[in-house]
């Protein structure tokens, strides 16, 4: 009876936890503004491109120009900065929980099922030798 009860709430507080984890909504994804990534230390994780040209050669050939208070001048690789969208590592962090949470999920459910084929293995015992301890009288 004990594994029944144990394993029903065990299941039951760790499936609710579990959905109640993946209703949350996810911290904010994008990077600060003020952590913005120059534009040449992110070529692992982007390449930005105007009009079909690597944005790079643009700036290196002085071809991109920004207006600043009515004056153009040539953009500069300090004036590029790049935000990443860090969704998928969001994600990735709330894994080993959602994992964890699943993992008490299913012990649970075994633990319900033990306790719930339990008694009826032991009614066989007269015709099948399962080898079962036998219970003192008293």
């Amino acid at each position: 009876m004990f594994a029944i009860v144990v394993g029903l709430l065990g299941c039951a507080a760790a499936s609710y936890f579990l959905w109640k984890f993946h209703q949350q909504p996810l911290k904010p994804s994008w990077m600060e503004v003020s952590m913005a990534l120059p534009l040449d230390s992110a070529k692992d994780r982007a390449e930005v491109y105007v009009a079909r040209e690597p944005m790079e050669k643009l700036i290196a050939e002085e071809r991109l120009l920004v207006v600043m208070e009515g004056n153009p001048r040539p953009v500069v690789a300090n004036d590029v900065g790049l935000r990443f969208n860090n969704r998928d590592q969001n994600r990735v962090e709330q894994t080993k929980l959602m994992l964890l949470l699943a993992a008490g999920a299913g012990g649970g459910l075994v633990l319900f099922l033990v306790g719930l084929f339990t008694p009826m293995i032991g009614a066989f015992k007269g015709y099948v030798d399962l080898n079962l301890p036998s219970q003192p009288e008293g």
